[in-house]
């Protein structure tokens, strides 16, 4: 094993794009699972109590279920009841299934962080349940709901190596490929793990940007030394 071999893998075509197949698979599935949580936790947060009983339903049964199992079936069963997806298609489902029960807790308690006492004097102000939602509640819960979904998609990109188990040509399926071929498991797995170090290290990276940007403390020195230069 040399850093060369390591190199040469890591270059290669198929691994490349087996990384990129990775990136599209965590980026859709969690997106949808941020939108879809997003509505389900604000009918849970609601008087809605049959529909918030149906979420917590759901929620129970999709944090009980390994993965693995539900991308199985997905891509197994549902073409014998007529339902046909491409792998990629059954593996975004799946992912989003799993990931949404999760996403929704966490939408739900960065929406209820929010003080009750300014929503009630934005509706005393005329502001309707909506404007109550755009101007007052999502701007403050973005501050809470950030780490949280920010460590949900660093955990997707790894989540998402489980979609080789129904053939989907993701990086940990290109890597076994490769590896199969070659028989250079240490080099290959290497080369693997780099990609997903280094798209991990992208993440939190972005992420801690986002989380200053939206930090109350930091806006307020940064104003406070703009000031003091002028």
């Amino acid at each position: 094993m040399t850093i060369q071999g390591i190199w040469e893998i890591f270059s290669t075509k198929m691994l490349i794009e087996g990384a990129v197949m990775t990136l599209k698979l965590t980026a859709l599935s969690e997106a949808l699972s941020i939108i879809i949580g997003f509505f389900l936790a604000l009918i849970k947060i609601s008087k809605c109590k049959p529909l918030s009983k149906i979420i917590d339903v759901y929620i129970w049964i999709f944090r009980g279920l390994p993965l693995i199992l539900v991308l199985i079936f997905v891509y197994n069963v549902f073409p014998q009841w007529g339902i046909k997806l491409s792998v990629f298609q059954a593996a975004v489902f799946s992912l989003v299934l799993n990931e949404t029960a999760y996403m929704v807790e966490i939408m739900r308690s960065g929406l209820m962080s929010v003080d009750a006492g300014q929503k009630r004097a934005a509706k005393v102000l005329g502001l309707n349940n909506i404007q109550v939602l755009w101007y007052i509640t999502l701007p403050q819960a973005v501050r809470v709901l950030i780490p949280p979904i920010g460590n949900n998609l660093i955990g997707m990109l790894k989540t998402s190596s489980m979609a080789s188990v129904i053939s989907c040509g993701d990086l940990m399926r290109r890597a076994n490929q490769i590896a199969a071929s070659n028989f250079r498991y240490a080099e290959t797995l290497i080369a693997a793990g780099i990609y997903y170090l280094l798209f991990s290290a992208i993440l939190a990276w972005i992420l801690r940007i986002m989380e200053n940007h939206f930090d109350i403390q930091i806006a307020r020195t940064k104003r406070r030394k703009k000031e003091e230069a002028r």
